[in-house]
């Protein structure tokens, strides 16, 4: 999906020096990572700010700054869909909406207009109320003056007739052209805020001949893992495959949201299975952090280093409320010192220095879900490649 708004997300209830940048639309579990970075248990807990309106940059205006976070992406979510032709209606139904209603527009609204991005007619080649006089003038609108000669034609009033009958028809000009509403609009019911929970680990997109051209190259279907037997059977069946090495995979979402390019290689659910089933195990255990905290601090970077480090989440300890050297230096500090010892003593101490000093000693790596090490104190080994290079301890 094209991107539509760059947000910078934060925890309203803690220092916004923890914060995640986030793209819309973005699937559920980019959502849900993206909050778990800021340490918010809900969309209700963050703060958000929209710093980049990528191709919709007037409605910075229009949106309104307490507009639900679910509610922006769904609307993000709609915009992404819109061809070019859409998206110039979407422009018009905006301008037309803001002349009834001037200043911030109501999400739900905004949502609806999105879904209604076919019930206008669009001229392209009519910028201003000259050009589209001479639009309606050249192609008949008026039977007055189709059989006027050539001379006689260039001397209309082009702007009063584009004018008149803009105003008739209540047009509107836009960057792409002028749009008039041609049909109702369809009445849309704002989307559940919070959206239901996603009922898969791993989502795929899946093809027969996904990846070469035939008769059954646009057949596709989308599967929620982990599956049944079953499940995967009758999928085949829809797609009329033998077998999965007929078939190519796009991973349209997944629990641990980066681990969607590893599967781009893959030429069969071997490994992506098992790799669901783990994700649900893990998820349903409430280690889904802590693994995916894991799999920073490693440097993981494929789907079977990946399954094989499922097995090592029992042998870290994870401090999800720890996520800066300052709060292991403050950890460490109250467990030595009392009250007024350490009220005295912070007027004096680099928390931050301290803080990556221990870090550094007890072998800890920092993840932006939290603290993670082994229990033994040992390194946490690498899983990155020879040839990419050292790994920094801060994972970003």
């Amino acid at each position: 999906m094209n991107k539509v708004f760059e947000l910078y997300l934060a925890n309203a209830q803690e220092d916004e020096d923890r914060y995640a940048v986030l793209s819309l639309p973005a699937t559920p579990y980019e959502m849900q990572d993206a909050l778990e970075r800021v340490g918010c248990r809900s969309s209700e807990e963050a703060y958000y700010q929209v710093e980049e309106y990528l191709d919709f940059e007037y409605l910075e205006s229009v949106i309104s700054p307490d507009c639900s976070l679910n509610h922006l992406n769904a609307l993000a979510e709609k915009l992404s869909e819109l061809n070019n032709r859409q998206s110039i209606t979407f422009e018009g139904l905006l301008r037309m909406e803001q002349e009834k209603n001037e200043g911030q527009i109501p999400i739900h609204t905004l949502i609806q207009l999105a879904h209604n991005a076919d019930c206008c007619h669009v001229v392209g080649e009519a910028r201003n109320d000259s050009q589209l006089g001479r639009f309606y003038a050249e192609n008949d609108f008026f039977e007055e003056l189709a059989d006027l000669p050539d001379k006689v034609f260039e001397l209309l009033d082009f702007e009063r007739i584009g004018r008149e009958q803009r105003q008739a028809e209540g047009g509107v000009f836009t960057r792409g052209g002028y749009v008039v509403q041609n049909t109702e609009l369809e009445q849309i019911p704002l989307p559940d805020d919070p959206p239901p929970k996603p009922d898969y680990t791993v989502l795929l997109e899946v093809g027969h001949a996904f990846f070469n051209a035939g008769e059954n190259a646009d057949r596709s279907a989308v599967i929620r893992l982990p599956a049944s037997e079953e499940e995967l059977d009758k999928t085949l069946e829809e797609l009329d495959a033998v077998c999965w090495e007929e078939c190519g995979f796009v991973c349209l979402d997944c629990a641990v949201p980066w681990a969607r390019e590893w599967m781009e290689d893959e030429e069969n659910l071997g490994t992506i299975r098992p790799f669901a089933e783990k994700l649900d195990q893990l998820q349903r255990q409430g280690q889904l952090s802590k693994y995916k905290a894991l799999l920073l601090a490693t440097d993981c970077e494929d789907l079977r280093d990946a399954l094989e480090l499922v097995d090592s989440v029992k042998e870290m300890v994870f401090s999800p409320a720890i996520y800066s050297p300052k709060d292991v230096a403050l950890a460490e500090l109250q467990a030595i010192l009392d009250g007024d010892g350490l009220k005295s003593l912070l007027r004096h101490i680099d928390l931050d220095g301290y803080g990556q000093e221990l870090i550094a000693a007890d072998h800890e790596v920092l993840t932006p879900y939290g603290l993670l090490h082994r229990q033994d104190g040992e390194l946490i080994p690498s899983r990155q490649k020879e040839d990419q290079g050292m790994g920094m301890e801060v994972c970003r």
